[in-house]
């Protein structure tokens, strides 16, 4: 090996052996001191154990969203219980004597309205196999049920069997009205059946509206062009089908049919125009002469529709109340009571009463879910309002001012019957009961 060859290895090692010395000089003044020991107690006494993990579970449990404590509400009429996924929707029948709840726990509940001042609330289980109803309507006899099939995009009705003392015995399948159209890409978010039977209506998130006969024929699909839709209805008397979304308006088409009750088509009717944004939700009146609008403006509206506007004679804004400020943080649902006299406002998991009179709140019931309501409906005599949420609860609760109406009908109908003393008691009956049921919860 010649002395060049020998003089770039010891070069070569030298500046090995520096880096190497470096590196561990470094490596030693940035390491951290080894922690101190920790020794394990054996005594059992949980006191003596590190406050990290008590200090790490109260967070965690502080994060957890706490479930309201309804039960002792003075104006809850019914708790009820089932359901193990979040409710979608609910309804109640033309009678009032049923009330139907869909879950996205893959069953649709009935339960009866006489139970509902009960402890117990019995209630019928109708199992959706491989699917879950999104939606529920009654029919308008109360014998079959409406479903949206979420999975399958398939309107469904079941035909509903019952006993001599009209709980129900089981259910069948009817007819399946109609698989959304492969062309309609959007998938279904509401279903409604007309009150004169005649027909079936599903509106897509597009806002694509298809109508059926109740034999599953399609008799129309229509684009309301209102970009993404949040909500459509058919009005109680059958004459609309009215649809909102993204814009701020609310479209209301009439439903046609010739003389001899053949199906003729959809035409414009009137919009409901006032809102600044999007509008969220609508509730007609029973008489289909009011409706409420609510919007993302934060406020809602009432309208009287009761117009000619075959002479394009627009809507009359009646009221108009500021919920919350503009824009909402979060989606609003209304309810109009079927005899116009409150409206009922659901934001997250809280509700508020106002008169439909002149905007003032009547009560506030507060934050009564967890999670946001995703349903709220009256009952067809007003005295009663439902909420439902994804905290899988139904709630219903009394509605004072709908009690106090119904006591003023029966004291003028009381006024009437002097001729007919039976009725005459029998009504008087009514009346003690109702105004005793009223003390008590204004009391």
């Amino acid at each position: 090996m010649d002395q060049q060859t020998l003089g770039v290895i010891v070069g070569t090692a030298l500046i090995a052996a520096f880096v190497y010395a470096i590196f561990s000089l470094f490596k030693g003044s940035s390491e951290p001191a080894p922690a101190p020991e920790t020794k394990k107690e054996t005594s059992g006494d949980s006191s003596k154990t590190s406050s990290g993990g008590v200090a790490k579970k109260k967070l965690q449990a502080a994060a957890k969203p706490k479930k309201p404590n309804v039960s002792g509400h003075p104006l809850l009429a019914a708790e009820l219980k089932g359901h193990t996924g979040p409710v979608t929707g609910v309804d109640f029948d033309l009678s009032g004597d049923y009330l139907a709840s869909c879950s996205e726990d893959r069953t649709v509940r009935i339960w009866y309205s006489r139970d509902f001042t009960e402890r117990e609330h019995k209630y019928h289980r109708v199992n959706v196999e491989l699917d879950q109803a999104s939606k529920v309507r009654f029919s308008p006899d109360s014998r079959a049920l409406v479903t949206l099939l979420e999975d399958a995009q398939l309107v469904r009705v079941l035909k509903l069997t019952r006993k001599k003392d009209n709980s129900i015995s089981g259910s069948s399948l009817a007819v399946d009205v109609g698989k959304r159209d492969a062309r309609l890409p959007s998938p279904y978010i509401c279903v409604a059946i007309a009150s004169t039977g005649k027909y079936i209506m599903a509106m897509t998130r597009d806002c694509h509206i298809t109508v059926w006969s109740t034999k599953g024929d399609v008799l129309e699909v229509l684009d309301t062009r209102q970009m993404t839709g949040h909500f459509a209805d058919i009005s109680p008397d059958g004459r609309f089908i009215a649809c909102c979304g993204f814009v701020a308006d609310v479209k209301l088409l009439e439903v046609k049919f010739t003389k001899s009750g053949e199906y003729s088509g959809l035409s414009r009717a009137m919009e409901l125009t006032g809102h600044s944004s999007s509008v969220y939700h609508f509730s007609f009146s029973a008489d289909s002469k009011r409706v409420v609008t609510i919007s993302k403006d934060g406020s809602w509206k009432l309208w009287d529709i009761d117009v000619n506007y075959e002479l394009r004679q627009d809507p009359r804004l009646l009221v108009t109340h500021q919920h919350c400020a503009s824009p909402a943080q979060s989606a609003m649902l209304a309810a109009l009571s079927p005899d116009k006299t409150t409206v009922a406002v659901a934001q997250g998991g809280s509700v508020t009463l106002y008169s439909a009179d002149d905007g003032n709140v009547l009560e506030s019931l507060g934050s009564v879910h967890t999670g946001d309501i995703t349903a709220l409906q009256f009952n067809p005599s007003s005295d009663l309002l439902c909420s439902a949420g994804l905290d899988k609860r139904v709630h219903v609760w009394h509605n004072v001012i709908g009690l106090r109406a119904n006591a003023e009908a029966l004291s003028a109908k009381i006024k009437t019957t002097r001729n007919n003393p039976l009725l005459t008691e029998r009504l008087q009956e009514q009346l003690q009961a109702l105004e005793a049921k009223l003390s008590q919860l204004t009391a």
